[in-house]
């Protein structure tokens, strides 16, 4: 294993305890400033990712150490015989198989994230592709609001039939996907204010930031704190936008009805592409229409990094225990030597001895002079023990660190109970608030479906007056149409029905003539109804907006 890569293994290692200490800290920030504003929570969120991205980095610097290389001289192996230990057992070999693997099997999870990114890359420019440019009109909205909100970048437009929302996606050249649906389903206010919301992202260069949260997320995919950091910058960057937005158009509630219109048509959109329906809508929508502060960080959060925290360190108390050497085999090597005239030795063998201290023990055999004479000489070469006062040190150590750890067994014992009742609280609570979400939606419904009966009942109320009239004329009561009354369009919109109409003034009314002006009264607009008022002279056709369905 070569320096950089043990350097780069020790780091990622110590990146889990270092992730979740800044994961404490980052929880207790955000529980400090839940009534701050969200573009302060924003920025501390961002700060908090990106000392958990330079942690690593600074580690695997401190740890790395350039290789060296001396020349060994015969008597440090002569003092390696003495004083090495014949077996060194750690307790803990598992650990020592993780730090082996630990570059590879991360090495293959950012492989497979960097694949996730190329894949959002490629539908991006997909649905580039795929848009429409839109019209002069839309285009000088888009651009008197950016220009409202201080932006000096120019935006292209584009119609899409795949988006379900507005949404904006590029960094040097940005890029407004506006889908068709929205286009007809909201109100020119509500747009606008939606708009609103997208060029927000583009002032704050929040297309950029995303990118590189989602390199943070390939690089540390490992870390359960990078995902939660990463999801609450999101969180905040749309409660941001959402104030930059109600800003720009000076209508919260009229933004809070156009979220919950786009939610209706969320579908899946690449996560490259950065739209106003990101981010949990129901507090969206409550902060918006109350004004009130921001929630604190989840409190499960917090119980699950001290938990695992705690757990570390427990951890790391046994790793160290299991580092100390087992006791060693005092058996001695034995070497056969052959000497010359002059004391050299020109041929060794080892007869006995333990593995590990036969390859030091020959070289340094062979560097040894004897003295003069011809022959075989046998060595023994002893293993010194350690003095009785290290080994009493060493079970001294070794019996305070298993009183840490009890120690450290009965506070996680504890801590696990205080996450049980803690993450009992948090259900109930998450029960009542799913409750309230769901009485709003059926009181929503029930309102919906209160607007479409009395329409259904108008509808059916004018389908009977014209049935009677077609039936009076089918019996032969009919006349010329005397005149024809238009009411709550402008005079040019008159003008433009009249051109359109089959019949006009004097004309005799028949049961297809009658038909086919119900068809081009019901082409020009489909909220206008008509009527028939019989006088002396003939009748008098009058046409109107119903009100139900303004």
């Amino acid at each position: 294993m070569t320096a950089i890569t043990h350097a780069l293994n020790a780091a990622l290692l110590h990146s889990v305890w270092q992730g979740l200490a800044v994961m404490i800290l980052f929880w207790l920030a955000l529980w400090t400033l839940r009534r701050r504003s969200a573009a302060t929570r924003y920025a501390v969120s961002c700060a908090a990712l990106v000392i958990l991205v330079a942690l690593p980095v600074v580690t695997t610097c401190l740890l790395y150490e350039p290789p060296l290389v001396t020349a060994v001289r015969s008597e440090t192996f002569r003092l390696a015989v003495a004083a090495t230990p014949v077996a060194v057992k750690a307790r803990f070999d598992w650990l020592l198989l993780v730090q082996s693997w630990a570059v590879p099997v991360w090495s293959c999870g950012v492989l497979l994230f960097s694949v996730r990114m190329a894949w959002g890359c490629a539908r991006v420019a997909a649905l580039r592709r795929s848009g429409e440019l839109a019209s002069g009109q839309l285009r000088g909205t888009v651009a008197a609001l950016a220009d409202r909100m201080g932006l000096t970048r120019p935006v292209r437009v584009l119609l899409s039939n795949v988006m379900d929302s507005p949404s904006v996606t590029g960094w040097i050249r940005p890029v407004l996907f506006l889908p068709v649906c929205a286009i007809a389903g909201l109100t020119p206010e509500q747009l606008e204010a939606v708009i609103a919301h997208e060029l927000a992202h583009v002032r704050r260069h929040d297309y950029l930031v995303n990118l590189l949260q989602m390199v943070a997320e390939a690089v540390l995919f490992y870390h359960p704190a990078v995902w939660w950091i990463s999801a609450r910058i999101r969180q905040e960057r749309e409660l941001c936008c959402d104030d930059l937005a109600v800003e720009a158009s000076g209508g919260a509630l009229s933004y809070a009805r156009a979220l919950t219109a786009l939610e209706k048509m969320r579908t899946v959109r690449p996560v490259l592409v950065l739209g106003a329906t990101d981010g949990p809508l129901f507090y969206r929508v409550r902060r918006l229409v109350t004004g009130g502060a921001a929630d604190g960080p989840s409190k499960s959060w917090g119980v699950v990094a001290l938990m695992l925290g705690f757990a570390c360190f427990a951890l790391s108390v046994h790793w160290a225990r299991g580092q100390q050497p087992a006791q060693s085999v005092r058996e001695p090597v034995v070497i056969e030597a052959t000497v010359d005239s002059s004391g050299q030795v020109i041929d060794a063998r080892v007869l006995s001895g333990p593995a590990q201290l036969r390859k030091p023990a020959l070289i340094s055999v062979l560097d040894r002079r004897f003295s003069p004479g011809n022959g075989t000489r046998t060595v023994q070469i002893p293993f010194e023990p350690p003095a009785p006062e290290v080994q009493a040190d060493e079970q001294a150590l070794a019996d305070q660190l298993a009183r840490e750890v009890e120690r450290q067994n009965r506070a996680v014992q504890v801590l696990n109970d205080s996450a049980a009742v803690a993450l009992k609280r948090a259900t109930s609570d998450n029960l009542r608030r799913h409750l309230g979400e769901l009485r709003a939606q059926q009181a929503a419904a029930q309102n919906a479906f209160m607007a479409a009966t009395k329409q259904q009942r108008e509808i059916e109320r004018v389908q009977g007056e014209l049935a009677s009239l077609m039936a009076q004329l089918s019996a032969g009561i009919d006349g010329p149409l005397r005149a024809v009354e238009i009411h709550d369009l402008s005079d040019d919109a008159k003008r433009d029905l009249l051109s359109r109409m089959p019949v006009h003034e004097g004309d005799a009314l028949t049961t297809q003539s009658i038909e086919a002006m119900e068809q081009a009264i019901k082409q020009f607009d489909e909220r206008l109804v008509f009527s028939f008022d019989r006088t002396a002279d003939g009748l008098v056709l009058r046409i109107y907006r119903s009100k139900d369905l303004r």
